[in-house]
Formats: C-alpha cells, sequence, structure tokens
C-alpha cells in the first residue's frame, strides 16, 4: 500500500531501516521452532544474546528485543522492550510519537496496542489494569525481566537454588510484577517436594 508509507514519520523509516539492516547485515533471524513448541527455556541460547552474536544463532522474542533496544538506543532512538502475555517487543516513543515494534517477524510490522491484548495469548484485563503488561520497562525493570529469564533457565534445567536466587533477584529489582513472586514461590515449592 504505497499510501500507507507515504504517512510514514521521519522516525518510523529510520526504524525500519535499523529493521532491515538488523535483519540482512547483521542476519538476525526469528527461530520459529521456539514459538511454534512448549515454551523450554533450557536452552540459554533461547534466552540471552549471546549466541546471536558469537554464533549466528536464531533469535527469540526474549533475544530479538535486546538486540532492537540495543541498536536503537545506540542511534539515538527512545525505544523501549515492553512485554504483554509470554511475548516481547518493542515500542518507540518520544513526545511527539509512539508505535510497537514487532522484532520477531521478518520485514517491519507496526502493531498498537490492541494487536497485543491477544497476541500470543489474551491478557486477562485484570492483569491489563495492574500495569503488568504493555508498559514500557524501565532499566530496573529490564534487569529484574533478565534475572527472571535467568531463573526460567535454571529451572529447566532443574538447578533450583540457582533458580531461586534469580528469582529472588527480579522480586527484588520488580517487586510489582506478580509473576516474578509467582515463578519464585513455585520453584520454592518444587525444591522442597
Amino acid at each position: 500500500m504505497p499510501g500507507e508509507y507515504q504517512a510514514w514519520s521521519e522516525s518510523r523509516y529510520r526504524c525500519l531501516s535499523m529493521a532491515a539492516t538488523i535483519q540482512r547485515r547483521i542476519g538476525l533471524t526469528y527461530n520459529m521452532s521456539f514459538m511454534e513448541n512448549p515454551y523450554d527455556a533450557s536452552d540459554a541460547r533461547t534466552q540471552f544474546i549471546h549466541s546471536i552474536v558469537t554464533q549466528g544463532f536464531p533469535a527469540t522474542c526474549c533475544t530479538s528485543v535486546v538486540i532492537y533496544a540495543a541498536i536503537g538506543r545506540r542511534l539515538g532512538y527512545p525505544i523501549n522492550i515492553v512485554k504483554t502475555r509470554e511475548h516481547l517487543f518493542c515500542r518507540f516513543e518520544d513526545k511527539d510519537e509512539r508505535f510497537n515494534i514487532e522484532a520477531t517477524n521478518p520485514g517491519f510490522y507496526v502493531w498498537d496496542d490492541e494487536h497485543y491484548h491477544t497476541y500470543p495469548k489474551p491478557i486477562q484485563i485484570n492483569a491489563l489494569r495492574r500495569g503488568v503488561f504493555m508498559r514500557n520497562l524501565t532499566p530496573r525493570q529490564e534487569l529484574a525481566l533478565f534475572l527472571n529469564l535467568r531463573g526460567q533457565c535454571f529451572l529447566d534445567n532443574m538447578l533450583f537454588e540457582e533458580a531461586v536466587e534469580a528469582f529472588d533477584g527480579a522480586c527484588h529489582m520488580d517487586p510489582q510484577d506478580p509473576f516474578f513472586q509467582a515463578s519464585r514461590i513455585d520453584t520454592l515449592l518444587m525444591h522442597c517436594a
């Protein structure tokens, strides 16, 4: 739709260019098997960027958003990481405009917030009202998210003490996130069983 692109702002074009460069020049691709199978955090390559940077391992939503946000921020773009239910995406937001950037699809997709209310899984209205999802994460909340991902990786590898320690860190960094608290409690119960 050529008319649609003519109405785009310079910021959207810049983000489109960034996404194209990340995908074509750097070679970032998405790990479709990760999305199509039940969630499994046992392989740290699906949770953290080390394998993308050093080995060209395919990205997941956990890793692609970090690449997009890091490169975008380095370019001076106000890019945030945003959580929805079982998914992460990026958001460009400055005083003049706001749009979401889907970092897992080939190409450049800008979907509105309502899309993420049901994708990939519906968000319960009370979780939306509490601000658990769909908020721009602060640096502290990003660290909590990464600690939680680390905890999930430890948990899926049956390393309960390490998982609890990581979940403790996530809860300390973002005490308002009930999912971090639930992960910690579930792990403590499994470890005691």
